[in-house]
């Protein structure tokens, strides 16, 4: 049978004619067979990453604050509404988390920091039932469950 080209993402596939108009480019399990990240999971790496430019190359200074004493990123005080949506607060907090991660941690300063955090972002991505996305699946619903830590 002949299928239908369908260009999602920059991601080619062919469907038959009895699967268009269903969004299989949506699933988790398209998402995570392709080695792309969520809108939410994107958004986290970008976050990393930009404070891990600050660490390293001292922009951003009047930004981020680290820890005299570790890799900490300084986490700003402020309104909580604003706590999870804003890169100025919501960026550190990632970080700190990332570097709990002995792998992450490791690789702070040297080449491959940005596939190791990408691999540790999409291994939160993968967790649990292959099709469907929970909340257990983005990096920022894990800064709820580790305020208390």
């Amino acid at each position: 049978s002949s299928g239908i080209n369908a260009e999602y993402g920059g991601l080619s596939t062919v469907r038959s004619p009895e699967t268009v108009g269903r969004a299989y480019a949506h699933t988790k399990s398209t998402f995570n067979a392709n080695g792309l990240l969520s809108m939410h999971n994107l958004h986290s790496l970008t976050s990393i990453m930009e404070i891990y430019n600050a660490r390293i190359s001292s922009c951003h200074t009047d930004l981020f604050q680290f820890s005299e004493y570790s890799n900490r990123a300084i986490i700003p005080k402020g309104t909580l509404i604003y706590l999870g949506i804003n890169l100025y607060f919501i960026a550190p907090a990632l970080w700190n988390l990332g570097i709990k991660v002995q792998d992450i941690k490791d690789k702070i300063g040297c080449k491959g920091f940005h596939s190791r955090v990408k691999c540790w972002i999409q291994e939160i991505q993968s967790k649990g039932d292959p099709e469907n996305w929970s909340n257990d699946n983005y990096t920022e619903k894990m800064l709820d469950m580790s305020k208390g830590k």
